[in-house]
């Protein structure tokens, strides 16, 4: 019964595996660039707040444009750092006087298209490993389906040689641990009888 153990090492069982643990690792690796930006632009974004506040000293109300928000997603600080580049272009000359580089706002559009470029790539990412496991379950699945069916043959036609059948029925089980824990109910304790 050699035959029945082929499924575990089928290329496209292989093939899935192998997408699932590399778009997990992509996920994982799209997850620290993202920090990266976001960590890069919340810092650019602080600079020009508090340049902005030293500026509203004599240009009253602008620490108010160019107020940063807290604990913000990654979809409002993205809005928000849009409305600093177009808030600051007709005030660069202002920022630049007060230390901020030359090249700031090209600096801050280019650290939102780094945010979204990450978010992006994390999302795709994501995308391939989600994918990848859904194709390695249908294919177990498949797999289990084909040994499920060979099981009635095999049995049908090798119901009178026990030997056979024991090999059989070694080499066809295919049910694994994470199978058994997804298919068992949890276990309870029994509630007490209210006296």
């Amino acid at each position: 019964m050699a035959g029945a153990s082929v499924f575990y090492h089928s290329p496209q069982l292989e093939a899935h595996a192998a997408a699932q643990t590399s778009g997990k690792s992509a996920s994982k690796e799209g997850s620290k660039l993202k920090a990266a930006a976001r960590v890069a632009l919340q810092d650019d974004l602080e600079a020009i707040s508090r340049t902005a506040r030293a500026m509203a000293i004599t240009t009253p109300g602008l620490e108010d444009k160019f107020r940063l928000p807290r604990n913000i997603g990654d979809q409002a600080l993205l809005a928000a750092a849009r409305s600093f580049a177009q808030d600051a272009v007709p005030l660069k000359a202002e920022f630049i006087r007060r230390g901020l580089s030359a090249s700031f706002l090209d600096d801050l559009n280019a650290g939102i298209a780094a945010l979204e470029a990450s978010i992006d790539h994390k999302a795709q990412k994501r995308g391939t490993h989600v994918a990848a496991t859904a194709a390695l379950d249908q294919t177990t699945e498949d797999g289990i389906n084909v040994v499920r069916e060979l099981d009635a043959i095999v049995r049908n036609i090798f119901r009178h040689d026990p030997t056979v059948l024991a090999e059989w029925t070694s080499a066809s089980h295919t049910e694994s641990v994470a199978h058994h824990a997804k298919a068992a109910p949890p276990h309870t304790q029994p509630t007490p009888p209210k006296g």
